[in-house]
């Protein structure tokens, strides 16, 4: 008499995933998906955070360089006590050697420096640093200028658009601080500019350039 056959039994190994299990592994696998993505986003943010910081820096280095040179050159003052680096927060003027800027001729050895922010109609709109020389003249004229009025033979050069501020400060070499003026006969040790451009992540969209530091050279000593 033969026996009844019964189904072979299943190990465990061999049964299959649970509906609860499946859940499971779904919402692991979901927050995985999600971390990633939130770290690829930071990732991304950093990297055009970079490209910006990079193509400002692009911007920045001909300012930079081009300004040095002059301030580097920077005359200190007059025997009678009068200074020729005069300096407020928002413009800067002294005077420098014509050959830097090649406009030097046999009646034109020195030139007016004078380098500010200048806006167009809209006064709380984005404006542009400019550059302007002038021949410097050791006499007065005869007949003084309009107010406002440029000097004869000025040229004008823009270095930076889209600017919304710009701020000059000057480090005094006797009490080692910074001031937003400088009326002095004597050059100040260092001279920072700080640089506000429109079109960036920060408030009111704008972007905060790296301070530009020069030291004049006679001030040094050089």
């Amino acid at each position: 008499m033969s026996r009844p056959r019964t189904a072979p039994r299943t190990s465990l190994d061999e049964a299959g995933f649970t509906l609860l299990e499946i859940l499971v592994a779904l919402v692991v696998l979901g927050l995985l998906m999600a971390g990633l993505a939130g770290g690829t986003r930071l990732g991304l943010a950093g990297w055009h955070a970079q490209d910006r910081q990079l193509a400002a820096a692009d911007g920045l280095e001909p300012v930079d360089r081009a300004l040095g040179r002059l301030i580097e050159a920077a005359e200190a003052g007059s025997p009678d006590g009068r200074g020729f680096l005069t300096g407020e927060a928002g413009r800067l003027a002294f005077i420098a050697p014509a050959a830097l800027l090649g406009r030097q001729t046999e009646v034109i050895d020195r030139l007016d420096i004078a380098i500010g922010l200048e806006r167009g109609q809209d006064r709380h709109g984005p404006g542009r640093l400019v550059l302007r020389s002038a021949p410097h003249f050791h006499a007065r004229p005869l007949h003084p200028l309009p107010p406002g009025a440029p000097a004869p033979g000025t040229q004008s050069t823009v270095l930076l658009d889209g600017v919304r501020s710009i701020t000059f400060s000057y480090l005094d070499r006797n009490d080692h601080r910074w001031h937003d003026e400088w009326t002095a006969n004597m050059l100040p040790a260092l001279i920072r500019l700080h640089v506000i451009r429109a079109g960036g992540s920060g408030e009111n969209g704008s972007m905060d350039w790296p301070d530009m530091v020069w030291a004049p050279m006679r001030e040094r000593g050089e």
